[in-house]
C-alpha cells in the first residue's frame, strides 16, 4: 500500500463531535422583484459600459458585484481551438419561471465561434455580453452545435481573499436545470460514449486566483428537472499536473491533505463551467439557482466524490453522478446506492431502499441489486440513472424529499489504492469506520418545472403512396396527458394518439395544422408541410449503385472491394465512425477495375442521420487515396457542398465531374465529428451511358402496404377525446351521444366513472344513419391508463340503447388487448375492437352501442369509433 498524508502516523482518526448544520444559502439569486438590474442580497448588477468591482475587459460585459469589490461574471473563453476551447456567446439574466426558490440566474447563449467543415473559424449567432443588447431571437444563427461554453467566475476584492462563508464548511451545493433532451438517456451508454462525459464543473483556486486549480465534475445529463450538484473538498485533478502514478488525491488537496475545511476556508476564487453548454445551439437557456455551503462530518471524503442527482418528472427517474478516486488501467470500481424518506447515514443504511433497478453507463452492468459500476477503469466519472421501487414512486411529489446515500463497495488490487482508504473513522454511534466504508449523502427535493406546451416536431418524414407510415408527433412540456388533433391530413393518414398514421393513396402536397391540447386546457399547435410521393417520383433515372454498405456488402462489378479506416465500420445500414468520434478519422471506399465516366456524370453519396439532431457536413471524396484524409495531401480530396440531414431522414451529396475520368477506387470521408450518428449507406453514380430503365432508388423507411391496406379508407364516425361533449367529433348523421348514468367523460374519453360493474357500462352514438358498404368493418380505439394489461372481449348492440343485460341483441367483438399505461411517455395504452360486417345482414346503420365488458374503474375508455371500408 502507498501513503499520500505524510501528516497522518496513525491508523485511528479521533474525530469531532458530529456538527449537522443546515446548509447556508452563498448566492440565492433572488432578484429584488424578480428584476435582474435590482440584484439580490448584498449583490448589484452592473451592465456593459461600466466596471465598478474591476473586471478585466469589464466594460465590455454585464456582471454582479458586491460593495466590498467580490464579482461574479460570465467569462468568455477567445482562445479558439479545440484544445483550449471556444467563444460561445451569451448575457445572464433572472428568471421566475424556472426556480428552485424565488427566481435564478438565466443563462442565454446567443451564439459563438466554430470551426466549418472546410476547417475555417466562422462566427454565428450574435455577440451579445449584456442583456441590454438582446433584442430578440431571429439572429441567433443557424448552427446546431456550437462548441463552445460559458463559465461563471466567482473572485474576491484581491487575488489573495478568502471567502467568509466558505469557512467551517466542505460541502458547496449548485442547483442547475440543463436544456431538456438536449442529451438522449437511450443513448448515454458505452455504445455511444468512451465514459461519461463532464456536464458541471467547479474549479476552486486554493491560496491565490492567479495560481493553480483543481477539479471537480459532476456527469448528469438533463432529466427535464434540476440537478443537484454536491461539490466537496476532495478534487480528482489538478491543471499543474499529476502527483502520483493512480492520478489520485485525497481531501484537501495537496495543499491541505487531510482537511476538507482547511481547503474550503482557503478558497480564493472559483469557476463554475457548464460544460453540458458544449455542442448546445444559439438560442439556449441554462439556469443556476440556490449556491449553498454546508458541513458533513464522518462520510466518504476520499472514494466518492461530488455527488449529484438529477430527475425525471415525465418518467420518475433518477441520475446519480460522482467520481471515483484512481483512474489508472486497473483501478476498477463499485458502489451501492440506497434512498429513504428520512436522513441516511452509516448508522441505518443498510435498512434504507434499493432501488428497482439501476441502469448502468455500461448497460451489461445494469442490474437490480442498487450497484453502479465504473464504466472505464481510466476515468474518474461514474454515471448510473435508475427508478425507486413502484410503491414509492406515489411519494414523488413537488416538495417531497428523498435522500440518497452511496457507498464503495470496491475490492482494488494491492497498489491500485492508498493506505488513507481504510484508515479508521471513531463515528459516533457506530463505532470504529474505514474512510471508504463510510456513505456519502445528498438529499433531493422534486421542484416543479413549469416547461411550455410545444409540438417539437417540426418536419414530417416524406410519405410514399402505397407504404405503411408511421410518425410520431413529439408534444413536451405542459401538463401530460396530451390529446392531439390534426387538420388537412393527406388522404389516408390519420392521427392516432400521438402518431400519423395510414396509407397514403396519391401524391399531393398538403399544409396539415397539428393541435395540442394538455390536461389543463393549455394549447398549441403547429403548421407543417407533408409532401406525399410515389416510388416513382423518388426514383434517380439513368443511375447504378455501385456499393450498399450495411451488415452485408452489395459492391458492383466495377468496384468489388471494400476498404475503411480501422475506427470507421458497419452500423446498422451503412458506414459511420464506430470508435471515437474524430472527422478526420473516418474514411470508407471501394476500388476495383474501375468504370469510366464522362464529364457531366455524378457521383452520388446517400448518406441517413440517426442522431436526435439535424446536422451539417460537407464531405470530401477522393479518387485515389485509400487512407485519412491529411492536409499535407488535400490536393488528392475535393471538397462536396454542405448537406444536411434531419433526424432519421436521408441526404444526399452529389458531385458533378467537370472531366471524363477512369477512377479505379472511391474513397469518402465525412468531414464530420460524431460516434454512430451520420451514416454512408450508398455510393452511385448517375451516367447518359446508362439506359433509360437504369435507376436508382432513395431508401423508404417504410414496408409496403397490402393491397388491402391501401384500397382501405377510414371514417370517423365518433371521436370522444375532447372533454366538452359538444365539441365531440361526429359523424352527421350520427350525431348524437348516449351513455350509462354510471358512464361518463375520463380523460381522453367515455368510460365507467361510477362503480366498477362492466354490465352496467355502455357509451354510443345514433342519428339519421348511413349506409354500409361491401367488406366494411367497425373499428373501436380504447385507451388504457391503468398500470396493468387489460384483455377482454367488449360487445356491441346495433339495435338496443340501454345496458346488455336489460335486453337487445348483442354480438361480441374481437377480444381486446389493450397495453398498460406508460410510465415513461406519461401515456395510456392503446389497443383496438374490430368487428367484420361483411358476413352480417346489417346494410344501414342508425345505432351503435358500445359496452367494455370488464370491471374496471376509471381507467379504459372508448376513444374513437370508425368505420373502415374496403370497398
Amino acid at each position: 500500500m502507498k501513503s499520500l498524508l505524510s501528516v497522518f502516523t496513525a491508523v485511528t482518526i479521533i474525530t469531532a463531535p458530529v456538527i449537522n448544520a443546515e446548509p447556508d444559502v452563498f448566492m440565492s439569486f433572488d432578484f429584488q422583484n424578480g428584476e435582474l438590474e435590482r440584484g439580490f442580497d448584498d449583490w448589484y448588477y452592473s451592465d456593459k459600459g461600466e466596471n465598478p468591482c474591476q473586471i478585466y475587459n469589464g466594460e465590455n460585459q454585464s456582471k454582479l458585484c458586491r460593495a466590498d469589490g467580490a464579482k461574479f461574471y460570465p467569462y468568455y473563453n477567445g482562445r479558439n481551438s479545440d484544445h483550449m476551447g471556444w467563444l460561445q456567446y451569451g448575457y445572464i439574466d433572472s428568471s421566475s419561471d424556472f426556480s428552485v426558490e424565488g427566481t435564478s440566474l438565466r443563462v442565454h447563449l446567443t451564439g459563438g465561434m466554430y470551426k466549418d467543415a472546410l476547417g475555417n473559424i466562422q462566427s454565428d449567432g450574435t455577440p451579445i455580453k449584456s442583456k441590454k443588447e438582446f433584442t430578440s431571437d431571429e439572429d441567433l444563427g443557424v448552427q446546431p452545435r456550437l462548441p463552445g461554453d460559458i463559465s461563471l467566475y466567482y473572485k474576491g476584492p484581491t487575488a489573495t481573499s478568502k471567502i467568509e462563508q466558505f469557512s467551517g464548511k466542505n460541502r458547496l451545493t449548485v442547483w442547475v436545470l440543463m436544456p431538456k433532451n438536449s442529451v438522449d438517456i437511450e443513448k448515454y451508454s458505452t455504445e455511444f460514449y468512451n465514459s461519461p462525459a463532464k456536464s458541471f464543473s467547479f474549479y476552486p483556486f486554493i491560496n491565490t486566483s492567479k495560481g493553480a486549480h483543481y477539479y471537480h465534475h459532476a456527469s448528469n445529463i438533463p432529466m427535464g428537472g434540476w440537478t443537484k450538484i454536491q461539490f466537496d473538498a476532495s478534487p480528482t485533478h489538478k491543471n499543474s499536473g499529476g502527483v502520483n502514478d493512480l492520478h489520485a488525491f485525497v481531501e484537501g488537496g495537496t495543499e491541505y491533505a487531510g482537511s476538507g475545511t482547511d481547503y474550503f476556508a482557503n478558497i480564493a476564487a472559483f469557476n463554475l463551467r457548464a460544460d453540458f453548454s458544449k455542442y448546445l445551439p444559439a438560442n439556449s437557456v441554462y439556469y443556476i439557482d440556490e449556491v449553498s455551503t454546508s458541513y458533513k462530518p464522518y462520510e466518504n471524503e476520499e472514494t466518492i466524490k461530488t455527488l449529484a442527482i438529477g430527475y425525471s418528472p415525465e418518467s420518475n427517474e433518477f441520475d446519480i453522478s460522482f467520481e471515483d478516486k484512481y483512474r489508472c488501467l486497473a483501478c476498477s470500481a463499485k458502489y451501492e446506492v440506497r434512498y429513504s424518506f428520512e436522513p441516511i447515514d452509516n448508522s441505518n443504511f443498510e435498512s434504507s431502499f434499493k432501488p428497482a433497478f439501476v441502469t448502468n453507463f455500461d448497460r451489461r452492468y445494469s442490474n437490480a441489486e442498487g450497484v453502479i459500476y465504473k464504466p472505464k477503469n481510466g476515468y474518474n466519472l461514474l454515471w448510473a440513472s435508475f427508478k425507486l421501487r413502484n410503491e414509492h414512486l406515489s411519494y414523488l411529489s413537488e416538495g417531497s424529499t428523498v435522500y440518497f446515500a452511496v457507498r464503495d463497495i470496491s475490492e482494488r488490487a494491492e497498489g491500485n489504492y492508498y493506505e488513507e482508504d481504510n484508515m479508521l473513522v471513531d463515528v459516533p454511534g457506530v463505532g470504529q469506520v474505514a474512510k471508504k466504508n463510510l456513505v456519502k449523502t445528498i438529499d433531493y427535493t422534486i421542484v416543479d418545472v413549469n416547461y411550455p406546451l410545444q409540438i417539437e416536431t417540426s418536419e414530417i418524414s416524406q410519405p410514399i403512396v402505397g407504404y405503411n407510415y408511421e410518425q410520431e408527433i413529439v408534444v413536451e412540456g405542459g401538463k401530460r396527458p396530451y390529446n392531439l388533433q390534426a387538420i388537412g391530413l393527406p388522404n389516408g393518414l390519420t392521427l392516432e394518439g400521438n402518431k400519423l398514421v395510414g396509407v397514403a393513396s396519391q401524391a399531393s402536397s398538403d399544409t396539415v395544422i397539428l393541435s395540442a391540447i394538455d390536461n389543463v386546457g393549455q394549447t398549441t399547435d403547429v403548421e407543417l408541410e407533408i409532401d406525399v410521393r410515389t416510388e416513382e417520383q423518388l426514383r434517380v433515372g439513368q443511375c447504378k449503385v455501385l456499393v450498399e454498405f450495411g451488415q452485408t456488402y452489395f459492391p458492383s462489378s466495377n468496384f468489388d472491394s471494400v476498404f475503411h479506416d480501422i475506427y470507421t465500420g458497419v452500423y446498422q445500414s451503412g458506414m459511420t465512425t464506430l470508435v471515437g468520434s474524430n472527422a478526420k478519422y473516418n474514411y470508407q471506399g471501394i476500388s476495383g477495375s474501375g468504370i469510366y465516366l464522362d464529364a457531366g456524370d455524378k457521383i452520388r453519396l446517400v448518406w441517413r442521420n440517426i442522431g436526435e439532431d439535424t446536422i451539417s457536413f460537407a464531405p470530401r471524396l477522393s479518387f485515389s487515396a485509400q487512407h485519412r484524409f491529411n492536409q499535407a495531401e488535400s490536393q488528392e480530396w475535393i471538397s462536396l457542398d454542405i448537406s444536411n440531414a434531419t433526424s432519421g431522414n436521408t441526404t444526399v451529396s452529389e458531385l458533378m465531374l467537370p472531366a471524363p475520368l477512369n477512377p479505379y477506387s472511391i474513397n469518402v470521408n465525412s468531414n464530420f465529428s460524431n460516434n454512430k450518428t451520420l451514416l454512408l449507406e450508398r455510393i452511385e453514380v448517375v451516367s447518359a451511358q446508362f439506359d433509360e430503365s437504369d435507376y436508382c432508388e432513395m431508401p423508404i423507411n417504410f414496408t409496403k402496404a397490402t393491397e388491402a391496406q391501401i384500397s382501405q379508407t377510414s371514417v370517423i364516425l365518433a371521436d370522444f377525446s375532447l372533454q366538452n361533449s359538444s365539441e365531440f367529433e361526429l359523424h352527421e348523421s350520427l350525431n348524437t351521444v348516449f351513455m350509462d348514468r354510471y358512464t361518463g367523460f375520463n380523460e381522453q374519453g367515455l368510460g365507467i366513472i361510477i362503480g366498477s360493474n362492466g354490465k352496467y357500462n355502455y357509451q354510443g352514438i345514433k342519428g339519421e344513419g348511413i349506409n354500409i358498404g361491401t367488406g366494411a368493418q367497425l373499428k373501436i380505439t380504447w385507451k388504457n391508463f391503468s398500470s396493468e394489461e387489460l384483455v377482454f372481449t367488449p360487445v356491441i348492440s346495433f339495435d338496443y340503447e340501454g345496458r346488455q343485460i336489460h335486453g337487445g341483441t348483442w354480438l361480441e367483438l374481437s377480444q381486446t388487448r389493450v397495453s398498460g399505461f406508460d410510465q415513461v411517455a406519461q401515456e395510456p395504452g392503446t389497443g383496438y375492437s374490430q368487428l367484420d360486417l361483411t358476413d352480417s345482414s346489417i346494410t344501414w346503420l342508425d345505432l351503435i352501442n358500445i359496452s367494455s365488458n370488464v370491471s374496471v374503474s376509471n381507467t379504459l375508455i372508448v376513444k374513437k369509433i370508425e368505420l373502415v371500408d374496403g370497398a
